[in-house]
């Protein structure tokens, strides 16, 4: 029934949120199974869930923890009261954001896309400036080896020699 939404448990926490390999923008939904509010935003969540995935945006998670049972501990994390709802951004895991806003479908997404480190956009534009800037180095490469005749056979010394004598 929790489709694109990870129950995780304490010990996991640092593993899936913290360190994880790829840079990931991750919502922490923390709830209680006696919650009735919780109950109430279940659907949201699985929504918001379902919203991402079916943009293919690999760089958001939502995880899902029942907090009743499960404390963790994080800096910047307080968790007081339930439900509650971090983001951590991709690029600054240590400083989550806590959501307080409309328990609605629109307002966690609007949320969630003002305050994430840029997800499927960010990792489009990242791609792009890497792909330009090895195009740059390998044209730089380039032009550098045609303006000059390279010999196997001559030291280190003679080349700047050679280099010296041509200006």
């Amino acid at each position: 029934p929790y489709t694109h939404v990870e129950n995780i448990v304490a010990w996991h926490f640092e593993d899936k949120v913290v360190n994880t390999d790829a840079p990931t923008d991750i919502l922490v939904y923390f709830h209680a199974s006696w919650c009735g509010h919780c109950k109430s935003l279940e659907p949201v969540i699985l929504d918001v869930a379902k919203h991402f995935h079916e943009l293919g945006d690999k760089h958001f998670k939502l995880f899902r923890i029942d907090g009743a049972k499960n404390e963790v501990s994080h800096p910047g994390l307080r968790v007081l009261g339930f439900p509650a709802i971090y983001l951590f951004p991709a690029l600054d895991k240590n400083n989550p954001i806590e959501y307080d806003g409309d328990r609605t479908v629109e307002a966690l997404i609007d949320f969630i896309t003002e305050f994430r480190s840029g997800g499927v956009n960010w990792s489009i534009e990242l791609h792009f400036n890497v792909v330009e800037a090895v195009d740059s180095v390998l044209e730089d490469v380039s032009t550098d080896s045609n303006s000059h005749q390279y010999d196997d056979n001559v030291t280190p010394q003679e080349e700047q020699s050679r280099d010296d004598n041509e200006d």
